[in-house]
């Protein structure tokens, strides 16, 4: 399963705030949004040092994260209770990582 799938099956109607400081292009080639579920926040909002970024992800009411601690805190920092967290099961050099029993790993 995808992330996307486990959020769109738990979800109704997601809206996916895509965080790409990178290339945000890729993400409309590579994965598959509907152009209505789709926001991808440019890096302008970075803000200095990345605050901004790490809030708004928190500020998200799920999330999809990948195998970062800047995504881990991201997602620990949302308070929303009924959030649907998706994340790898694998982190680094083939390990693992702990994360919340609650957060789906894939």
């Amino acid at each position: 399963k995808s992330a996307v799938g486990i959020i769109r099956e738990n979800i109704e109607n997601p809206k996916f705030f895509v965080f790409s400081y990178d290339d945000p292009e890729w993400i409309k080639d590579v994965l598959e949004f509907k152009s209505e579920e789709l926001v991808i926040v440019d890096k302008k909002y970075a803000g200095d040092r990345f605050k901004t970024y790490l809030r708004l992800i928190s500020l998200c009411k799920h999330n999809i994260i990948s195998n970062s601690t800047f995504a881990f805190w991201g997602a620990w920092l949302n308070e929303n209770p009924n959030k649907v967290v998706v994340c790898p099961k694998t982190w680094v050099k083939g390990k693992e990582f702990e994360v919340p029993k609650e957060y789906k790993c894939i």
